[in-house]
């Protein structure tokens, strides 16, 4: 039996694969100064965000399809303090941008919210 969500994070059976997608840089002069982007292969359980989680959004992305990720991985949205931008989640044939995290390092894993970019 499953003790916590973190049992089912690691478990072949319940885990799905997704890619992060990574883009190191810097906010330098004259704007962003990418390096070369990381693609990181993560596993761990992938839902539909309910009303809950909808409710940590901006209302603007709210409108779009919101998932939860949960992984070992840990995964960023943009952080000007910490020169970060937001981490692209590769998951069924789609990407998702992390807009929130929710801490669940003590627990052995990591909670990112992340909404479907729009695609051509």
């Amino acid at each position: 039996m499953l003790s916590f969500a973190g049992d089912a994070i690691n478990n072949a059976d319940l885990s799905e694969s997704f890619q992060i997608r990574r883009n190191p840089g810097a906010f330098a002069l004259g704007g962003w100064q990418g390096a070369a982007p990381q693609v990181i292969q993560a596993y761990g359980t992938v839902s539909v965000a309910g009303q809950k989680e909808l409710d940590m959004l901006p209302e603007g992305d709210r409108i779009r399809e919101t998932r939860i990720f949960n992984s070992s991985t840990a995964m960023y949205p943009t952080d000007a303090a910490l020169g970060i931008t937001a981490d692209v989640l590769a998951y069924g044939g789609e990407l998702y941008s992390v807009v929130a995290t929710i801490p669940q390092s003590r627990r052995g894993y990591h909670t990112a919210l992340a909404v479907r970019m729009e695609g051509d």
